[in-house]
This record gives structure tokens, C-alpha cells and sequence, in this order.
């Protein structure tokens, strides 16, 4: 989801900055050899300047630097998509089901996954739009997308945690979109539904069309 966003606001004119947890990340399910080649090849479709930072941003001193760095190639940021997210327990998109947590209700998940889960897709939104949005309020012009799902719109019997993050999402948002308000600064949610990524078929039963939570 991120590479095809960042490819569409490149194409539309944007300088653009894409991050993963490592360089090598996006290895995990087969897209690309490093965010460096995904920026080119980004780049080559697009022609405006496209940049890669790695890090942890469920870590404030990460979210700190690479907001540093990217306003040292661009200047500010106009633009913020929070999409890091997925239903991604403890051990990463290493671990079996492609990093889905084995327990996965809402009451018997490992407390190391439920913190995994609400770290990559809630923690991951607060920590970068408390460190991006106060600029977009002293200039008056700011965007925000912030990537729900619809798993954040209705109760899950599995995926509870990761519902249960996503709907924080979606109301976090709200109270940041009126709080913005009168600053000239918005802040939207876009809540997909299941998408065809190479990770979504690397998953117990992705291959079959069955609902997935």
C-alpha cells in the first residue's frame, strides 16, 4: 500500500520520502531488494526526487531523526500518510502466518504481541503526527491520511487487538481533524478493506478468497 501511495503523490509532482523498519524490509515478502531500489525505481516512474529513511517509529527518538532528515532533503512536510500497520505480532513478518499473532483474540493474545500490534499500528500514527503536525499549525497548511481498516469499524473474534488498534486510529483522528480545524490543517482516515499484497498471500489461507480478519 505504501509503494503504490508514494508512487501516486510522486507522480502527481510530490517529493516524496518512503519508510520501512530496515533498509532491507521490503524483502520479507519478495517486493524489492532495499527501500533504496524501491525509491528509484519510484523515482524512474515519476521523475520527482523520492527518498528512503528506515527506523522503528513506534521509538520517539527514531520518529525524532528521521523527521530531521527529511526536512533536511525537503525542507517541511506538507504531507503526512501514517500506513505503517498490519496484524503483526512480536516476531515481526518473520514469525509463521507471515507475523500473525498464533492467539490472537481478544483475550488470549501474548502480552509481547498485543504490545507489537498496538505499537506498529496506533503508536506508530501518535508518535509521527505529534512530531510532524505542530509545524503544519505554525505554517497554516498541512494534509494527514491516516490508514484504518474496516476490521476498525465492527467487532473481530480473532484480529481483536489489531481492530482494536485501527478503530483508535480512526477516532484519534477525528479529534485531531477538529482540532486542526482552525488551523487550516486536515486530518482524514481511509479504513480499506482486504488488499492483495504479497504479504496478504503469504497468509494462512490468503490463496483461498475466504474472509480474512
Amino acid at each position: 500500500m505504501g509503494r503504490v501511495i508514494a508512487t501516486h503523490l510522486a507522480k502527481l509532482g510530490a517529493s516524496v520520502t518512503i519508510q520501512g523498519t530496515t533498509p532491507t524490509s521490503t524483502r520479507a515478502f519478495g517486493e524489492a531488494d532495499s527501500l533504496a531500489a524501491v525509491a528509484r525505481a519510484i523515482e524512474s516512474a515519476s521523475g520527482s526526487k523520492v527518498v528512503s529513511v528506515h527506523g522503528d517509529l513506534a521509538d520517539p527518538t527514531v520518529v525524532r531523526r528521521l523527521s530531521e532528515a527529511i526536512q533536511t532533503s525537503f525542507g517541511q512536510i506538507d504531507i503526512l500518510v501514517n500506513c505503517a500497520g498490519g496484524d503483526i505480532g512480536s516476531a515481526g513478518t518473520s514469525g509463521s502466518m507471515a507475523g500473525k499473532p498464533g492467539s490472537n483474540d481478544a483475550l488470549f493474545i501474548s502480552l509481547e504481541d498485543l504490545r507489537a500490534v498496538l505499537d506498529r499500528n496506533l503508536m506508530t500514527c501518535l508518535l509521527v503526527c505529534r512530531e510532524v503536525v505542530p509545524q503544519m499549525i505554525e505554517r497554516r497548511s498541512g494534509r494527514i491520511v491516516n490508514i484504518g481498516s474496516v476490521d476498525g469499524l465492527i467487532g473481530q473474534a480473532q484480529s481483536a487487538i489489531y481492530a482494536t488498534a485501527k478503530a483508535a486510529v480512526h477516532e484519534y483522528t477525528r479529534c485531531l481533524a477538529v482540532m486542526l480545524r482552525p488551523h487550516n490543517v486536515t486530518a482524514n482516515t481511509v479504513a480499506p478493506g482486504d488488499i492483495v499484497t504479497p504479504r496478504f498471500m503469504a497468509r494462512p489461507y490468503g490463496k483461498t478468497g475466504a474472509p480474512i480478519a
